[in-house]
């Protein structure tokens, strides 16, 4: 069973998606923040990570850049999600290395459509 570790703030969300992808056949785990979150990754060491941008205590950015320089989690694909959809914030995260990117309002199929993208590549 795949891993999928999803990052948001907004807990209505997260349980949502959390759901649809129990339901799809992926071990969902989730967490509320990117402090939290990159404590997971160490932990679980997911398939994926799905992590909102603009979050307290840690933000998605911070939490890819400690992803990426961590020989545990590098190579753990990210997919940013956020709700800025300014195209300059996506070409920084595409620049940074993100696997990804996802705008808020995204449909269930987008989502799982680049998740299975990435985990088979």
């Amino acid at each position: 069973m795949k891993k999928v570790l999803l990052v948001d703030d907004e807990a209505s969300l997260r349980d949502n998606i959390v759901e649809v992808l129990t339901l799809e056949g992926f071990d969902a785990i989730s967490s509320t923040d990117g402090k939290e979150g990159y404590e997971k990754a160490i932990s679980n060491l997911p398939d994926i990570i799905i992590c909102d941008v603009m979050m307290p205590v840690m933000d998605g950015t911070e939490m890819f850049l400690k992803i990426k320089s961590n020989e545990l989690t590098r190579n753990i694909p990210f997919i940013f999600l956020t709700a800025l959809v300014d195209r300059f914030d996506q070409k920084k995260g595409i620049e940074l290395g993100a696997n990804g990117y996802l705008e808020k309002p995204f449909t269930i199929e987008s989502l799982l459509k680049i998740i299975r993208a990435n985990i088979d590549r």
